[in-house]
């Protein structure tokens, strides 16, 4: 890749194992032992976990919306809504029998990892264009899957 791109797998792998799988382990564990602390936990526990992905995504585009804007031109906003609207498009179609499961995969699957890619990139590279172009396509991932959702869940019988 060019520029000043050095990734260490390693280190990507401990991020990943510390930061989600560690977690999840965690949370099975309490879920198992604790059911009801785990049923009580759960909201405000995926509260934060929302607020705080929404947070990490407002301050970066703060930070680097110079750079994004430069992406316009290089069509790598183009490339993040056309690889976004693919995946979309996947989860939907394999997305099984029922509406409601198409739709919960169309939208899991174009949102896969846009957290954990951000927290790699702020932590193991220098190159300040590799957090721009991940930045970029969770941004487009969020705001693209965030209105389809909202869409979808109008269009919902209740």
């Amino acid at each position: 890749m060019p520029g000043n791109v050095a990734p260490d797998p390693l280190g990507i792998a401990w991020l990943v194992f510390a930061v989600q799988l560690a977690p999840l382990v965690f949370g099975f564990a309490v879920d198992v032992r604790f059911p009801s602390l785990a049923d009580r936990l759960y909201p405000p526990i995926q509260r934060l976990s929302n607020y705080s992905f929404a947070f990490l995504i407002v301050l970066l585009l703060v930070v680097y919306i110079d750079e994004m804007i430069l992406l316009v031109r290089t069509g790598t906003l183009l490339i993040s809504v056309v690889l976004v609207a693919a995946a979309l498009l996947l989860g939907y179609i394999f997305g099984g029998p029922t509406q409601d499961t198409r739709e919960v995969l169309a939208t899991t699957t174009a949102a896969r990892n846009a957290a954990i890619a951000l927290f790699i990139a702020t932590t193991s590279f220098t190159d300040p264009s590799v957090l721009t172009v991940v930045l970029a396509f969770s941004f487009i991932g969020v705001v693209v899957l965030g209105l389809i959702a909202g869409v979808w869940r109008r269009r919902a019988p209740r």
